[in-house]
This record gives structure tokens, sequence and C-alpha cells, in this order.
């Protein structure tokens, strides 16, 4: 066959099963990878590199997992609640606050002392915080576990968060004050009342007062011998219904806007139309809800341990109230038990379109209003859609598609109406990846839908795996996610200009091999879609220091006879006095850039001094360490920074490795806390302490992650047939990139070869500017029939692989 060229424009297959090596004919295998590890999908094909974790806070108790849930008040207000069990046992809850519009902030939120902010909860058990089951609506949440009675989450302030029991009974209370006094003509007939309150807006009914009655009243009632009414005013009433007495059941006769009426006999009681009863479904041991869902105006409960077939509807915008009247009420109460042929315990709802679906460990289901109509207790319609029955893991909606994890736990289904069967069908969405579960199953689970549609999920044995699902343009692709511990939970919220994830990590402490582990809250940082290779955090449990001026008003200018390298000039701070701060005493370094047109840092046009004299709170002589461009001279800038030797706080890093990217340049890597890992250390190193071996504005530190990605074995066919099974090897690759610095490719692991980006034209000293194109590399080794090709990234740097080119030399048989 000789020599053939073959391409690989995307990669949105994921990566696929060993079991799929053979499957050259499927059409999913050539834009397929036999290994996809820290690299996420966009929908477009490309595949780019995992941004790394950015730590955020310890969790509550650091020796144990947290359990996170999303709280979404609005698209630009957003909370992550950590729930975790305290050292002393106790049920307790923490507060994270999302980012802001530009992606930035997000962190504990504090009382007014300083301290996180934290509540007390029932939950006093890990195993129950993580089987904890919720829905929200603005800023109330419900929650619900078969050990503890429903509980409602009310958010009030920014440190203000209430968590109480819910009472299950009309938000109106029920009026008092009622008598009953014949008027005109009396007489020996008895005629009882009861009255009720309705809310105003919400049209909900109160429970009825205390019965009142005369026995003095007119045989037959008329405009001049009736019975009058009076009562109290009740608080949030618009107006009153009126009840009366026949044959031991309350009929309603007539509506009241104040507090009394005349009953003149101008309406019959009307027995179908009587006074709610209470009813509250769950207020014993037994009888507590584990799952709970919106649906059509109503709050649904299902399944407690002595009834885990049944469903609770609530009365239609009254959540919390589950009362029925006799006879029923359109908005009455729902209450439904499923009828299947096992016991079918419920184990999530999620609303669909003009259905509530939910799945029971025996199957998936439908619930909705007979033959069209709106749900009423009267209009009840439930049908099995299908029959594979689900795991205790809450779905994930995506679209008009439900995503729900299979009974026992690996495998993942999307659950979608479609017109072909005209019913509900439940697809096998992991089946071509099938070894990314294997017999583990899935804990946790977080939709994060900017900037890529990724599901995120816990494996059980702490893995995390990526999902990237866009069915309306056919995109399902698993990745692999491996970092320096274990994941245990995690959560997405709306982010600035994407979704934030947010996780819940357990990681060693103290160094490697030490045995000791920590749990911490961290997050995943944006994705870099280009720039100043600076902003690039691929770093795991990472911080990041920047010193760059944020202040228009804070100007630094340069004054010089020449500003050529090693000349001295003068620096003028101008809006502030930065050397009245012993920090910018003699030797220390300041780098300035110029504005764009836009008003932005120029970093072509940058320029590093270092001091050399304070002459006064606002200025100082300084040596120029590199030259001044026409821009910065004599000319004002607010683009500046004091570049620093040391970054601090990576305490709860102490003693391990950490690779390090100083202002978009990769630097030697270093343990926290310990100088004698660093040759250029000046000085003993404080704990959670490193330095720098050159000093930098913008630093990034953390674990390192390595991200790889190799295709499926490349297939062409030719008039022999298939070139599966040949000799063959693969000698040129072309590796196409999107704004990437760093890349190692090679047949194998064994045998990379690093691929260089900077060139002659690059200034020495500075970042390497970021790459697009293609880099073409020549592949050692013999002919080997699985004609293998790995990309890998091992710095804390960006890379986004737009497509592979390889020439391929295919043997005769």
């Amino acid at each position: 066959m000789g020599q053939v060229t073959v391409i690989q424009t995307s990669f949105n297959s994921g990566e696929l099963s060993p079991l799929m090596d053979g499957r050259v004919d499927q059409e999913r295998y050539s834009t397929g990878c036999a290994r996809l590890l820290n690299f996420c999908l966009w929908p477009h094909g490309a595949a780019f590199r995992r941004p790394g974790l950015r730590f955020v806070a310890q969790c509550g108790d650091p020796a144990a997992a947290s359990r996170l849930i999303p709280f979404e008040v609005a698209s630009d207000t957003a909370y992550v609640l950590e729930f975790f069990v305290s050292a002393q046992g106790e049920g307790r809850m923490r507060v994270f606050a999302g980012a802001d519009a530009d992606g930035a902030g997000g962190g504990p939120v504090l009382d007014g002392d300083g301290a996180p902010y934290e509540i007390a909860t029932p939950y006093a058990d890990e195993e129950h915080i993580r089987a904890l089951r919720f829905c929200q609506s603005a800023d109330v949440m419900y929650l619900v576990h078969p050990a503890h009675p429903p509980h409602k989450l009310s958010r009030h302030g920014h440190t203000d968060w209430r968590l109480a029991q819910v009472t299950f009974a009309p938000s109106l209370a029920a009026p008092t004050g009622l008598f009953a006094t014949a008027q005109g003509t009396t007489g020996g007939t008895a005629y009882t009342y009861v009255i009720t309150g309705v809310k105003d807006e919400t049209e909900e009914e109160s429970l009825p007062s205390a019965e009142a009655s005369t026995a003095s009243g007119p045989a037959a009632l008329s405009s001049s011998n009736y019975v009058r009414l009076s009562w109290s005013a009740l608080d949030g009433a618009k107006e009153y219904n009126v009840y009366r007495e026949k044959n031991g059941v309350f009929g309603w006769i007539g509506k009241a806007q104040g507090t009394g009426f005349d009953d003149k006999g101008e309406e019959s009681p009307d027995v179908t139309d009587t006074p709610p009863s209470l009813r509250d479904p769950f207020d014993a041991e037994g009888s507590y809800p584990s799952c709970v869902q919106f649906f059509e105006q109503r709050l649904f409960f299902a399944a407690s341990s002595d009834a885990p077939q049944k469903l609770w509807g609530s009365q239609t915008a009254n959540y919390e109230n589950f009362n029925v009247s006799t006879p029923l009420k359109d908005d009455d109460a729902v209450t439904y038990t499923i009828a299947a042929d096992r016991v079918n315990a419920v184990v999530w709802m999620m609303p669909g379109q003009k259905k509530l679906l939910f799945g029971t460990v025996g199957g998936e289901w439908t619930l909705c209003g007979s033959g069209g109509d709106p749900l009423s207790p009267m209009s009840v319609e439930v049908a099995r859609e299908t029959a594979h029955g689900s795991a205790g893991v809450a779905p994930v909606t995506v679209g008009n598609t439900v995503l729900f994890v299979q009974r026992p736990g690996n495998v993942v289904r999307e659950f979608r109406y479609s017109l072909d069967v005209d019913g509900y069908q439940a697809t096998d969405v992991s089946l071509l990846s099938e070894h990314i579960l294997g017999e583990k199953t899935i804990t946790d689970w977080a939709y994060q839908q900017s900037p890529c549609s990724i599901i995120w999920a816990v494996r059980e044995d702490g893995a995390l795996l990526a999902l990237t699902y866009l069915r309306e343009h056919q995109v399902v692709g698993w990745s692999r996610h491996e970092t320096a511990g274990l994941v245990r939970s995690v959560a997405a919220i709306p982010g600035g200009r994407e979704d934030a994830l947010w996780a819940v990590v357990r990681r060693e402490t103290d160094g490697p091999g030490s045995g000791q582990y920590a749990h911490f809250v961290e997050r995943l940082d944006p994705v870099f879609r280009g720039g100043l290779p600076e902003a690039a955090f691929f770093v795991d449990a990472g911080l990041s220091a920047d010193a760059w001026n944020t202040d228009e008003a804070l100007l630094m200018s340069l004054a010089a006879e020449s500003f050529a390298p090693d000349g001295e000039a003068v620096l003028t701070a101008s809006g502030h006095a930065p050397f009245a701060d012993a920090a910018w005493g003699p030797g220390r370094r300041c780098r300035l850039r110029g504005k764009r047109a836009d008003g932005g840092p120029d970093a072509d046009t940058a320029c590093e001094v270092e001091v050399v004299e304070v002459l006064s709170d606002e200025q100082a002589r300084v040596r120029l360490r590199t030259a001044a461009p026409p821009a910065l001279q004599n000319a004002a800038t607010p683009h500046w920074a004091r570049l620093s030797s040391f970054l601090t706080g990576l305490s709860h890093l102490q003693g391990a490795t950490v690779q390090v990217l100083a202002d978009g340049m990769v630097q030697p890597e270093v343990r926290v806390g310990d100088a004698a890992s660093a040759p250029w250390a000046s000085r003993a190193w404080g704990p959670g302490e490193i330095e720098l071996q050159r000093p930098a504005a913008v630093v990034h530190a953390g674990l390192g992650y390595v991200s790889d990605l190799s295709p499926m074995r490349p297939e062409i066919q030719d008039q022999g047939g298939t070139s599966q099974g040949r000799t063959r090897r693969v000698g040129l690759v072309w590796v196409r990139l999107h704004e990437t610095v760093g890349l190692k490719v090679g047949p194998d692991a064994q045998r990379l070869q690093e691929i260089r980006f900077r060139s002659s034209a690059d200034r020495m000293g500075t970042a390497v500017p970021l790459f697009s194109g293609d880099k073409r590399v020549a592949l050692p080794g013999g002919y080997d029939p699985a004609a293998n090709v790995l990309v890998r990234q091992d710095q804390p740097l960006p890379m986004t692989v737009l497509g592979l080119i390889m020439e391929l030399e295919v043997m005769e048989r």
C-alpha cells in the first residue's frame, strides 16, 4: 500500500472502550480516542486540556468528606452549600458564594466576626448527608431524607440562612372568634357554622374555624328572620368562605368580604363543596419521604420507608398544604400509589414536558393528568415507559433530556421522548465507553451547561469522569480526569462567563507517604480561551498571586535621559504613595506595560526596573533591567506590578511537590515549605511558602497533572481491503494546535519527544507566545500493527488539539 496520510478532525466521541478496538466500521470509531485523560471536548470536535482545580478552603471537618449542593437564586446570584458532620458529631452547613460576573471572587461567606458562616442541621450522619434529596424555588429549598422529617432552607440574606422542619398546614391560620346569633323571630331550630379564610394572591383556603351554633334560629330562614355571623379579622385573608351544617356535613353557602355574614337562606348548603380537612402525610417515623420535586405548581414527595411506591402532591401553588376536601376538588392534594408486579421504590423524580418523570428500582415512569387534562386528584395517569431500573442517584437534565444512572449504578441512560415509538426511550450512553465505569458506580454528578455541556461524575473510588453531551449535534464523549487525590462530591452553579464546577477532594497532606489526609473544597477554573500565557491556570489544589494594579487612577511613569538597559531612571507614582511601604525598598523589582488602544495592558510594550534608592513616598531612582519601549518613555501607565519572589498560603500543600507558572513561564518544581528543594533559596521558608527562581507578577502554584490524548488505531481502505493487521508505522505526525504552549509526542509514553515553541524572535526572559498551527513531529520506532500516537502535556500550560495528521506507512501482507 505504501505511504498514506490520514487525518482525525474530531475527538468528540471521547475515550472508547478497548472492546471497540476492532470496530473500525462503527461511525464513532473515527472520532474516538484510545486514551483521553484530563482532556475535555469542545462540541466542535477539538480536545482541550482540563483547567486546574483552584483551592477554596478546607472542608468543615477536614477529616471527613462533605456534600456540596447548589443553590441558585438567579443567573448572577448563586451559592454552593456544604453539608458536613463536625468533629463533635453535629450536623452543620456552610455557605460559599459563587464568582461575580467577571468570574472573579467566590469563596466562603463570612459572618460578622470574619469566620465562615455556619448553621446547624439535623443531618449528623455522613450517609444521611450523601442521600439527601432537594429541590429549590427562588430563595427556598426543600430537603428530604427517610430518616428525617422534611426541612425547608430559606435564604433571607447573604448571612441569614434558616433551616426549619416543614409544617404541613395552610399558611393562613384558621379564623377565630366566630359567633352565631338568631335575628328577627326566633325559634327552636339549631344552625351550626364554620368559616375559612382565603389568602390573598394564592387563593389558599385555611382550615375551618371552631364551630359556632345557635339553637334559637327560625324554622325557615328569610330576609327578616336569619342568623347573623361575626368573627375576628384574619391577617392575610382577602375574603371568607361560610359553611353551614346539613345532615352532619358542612356545605358552602356564601362568601364574605368583611368579618360578618347574614345567613338568610338564600343558598342551601352545597355539600359538594366542603371545608378542607387537615392532612399531614409525613408526621411520624416511617412516613418521611426520600424524594422531592416540583411539578405543575405542586410540590411532590415520594417514597417513604412505609410507602416506597407512593407519591404525594401538594395543593396547587400551596406547596406545604396537603389538605383535601370531601368530595375532592381539582386543586386538592394528590396521592398516588404505583400499581406494579413488584415493589418499585421511587428513587428519583424530575419534571418533564407536561409529565412528571420518575424512576423506580424496577423501571422508569411518567405521571400526568388523564387524557391531556391538568393533573388533579380525579385525573391522574401513570405509565411505565421503560423497565431498566434506576440507581439512587438524582438525575440531571440536559435540554429536554433526563440522564439517569441505571441500577446498580454503572450505566448511564438518556430518558427522552421518541416520535418513533410515541413514548419515552432510555438509550445507554455509556455503552461505547463501558470501561470508564466498569464495575464501579457513580455516587454523585453535576451538569456544567456552559461552556461545553459537560456532566461531571464522581465514581465510587474517587475518580472524576466527564461526559460531554450535546444530543442535537450527536456529541456523546467520555473522558477520564485524574488528580492527586480522590473526588468525593461535585456541584455546578452559574458563574461569571460560564458555569462553575465545585468539588470536594481528599488529598494527602504533610508530603507523600505521610498517611495524613484532608478534604478540600476546590473550584474548577474557567476554560482558558487564549490571551496572555500568564493567565493560564493548570495546576490542582492551586493558588494564584496577581500583583498587577487594577485601579486606573494609580499611575506610574518613567523619566530618563536614556532608556537603554542598565540605565538609570526616575520612577514616579501619581495618585498614590507606594514607596512609603518598606516592601518597595532597594532591590525590589517593578514591571510596567503600555496601554492598548482600548486601555488594556499591552504585553508587547513592557519594561522591568529595579529600585536603587527611594527618593520620596512618590519617587524612586531605578535601574532599567530591560529597555523601555517608546510607549513607556515619559508616559504614565496604570499597568504596573511590584514583583515578588515568594508565594505564601500553600499550607494545605505543605510538603508536597508543586508546579509553578510565573509570568507565563514554567519554573522548576519545589516542595512547599522546604527551602532545601530549591538551590536558589535565599532563606528558610515558612509553612505554606515557596520561593521563586525569578521574581514575578503573576504566579500559579499547585499539584501538577498529566493530560494525554491517543487516537484509535488509524484505519484506511484500499483495493486489498483494510489496513488492520498489516505491519504499519506512523513516521510523521502533524499536531494541529490552538492557543497552545508545550507539547510532547511519541508512539508511547516511553518514547515521547518534547516539542520546542520558543523561537529566535521571542525575547528571553518573557513567556513564549501561544501557538496556533501545525507542529510536525518525526516519530521514532519501527513497524507495529498498532501504529499508536500519544500526545501529552505535563507542564502547567494550555493545550488545545484541533486535529491529528498522520503519515502512515503500510506494508503489504
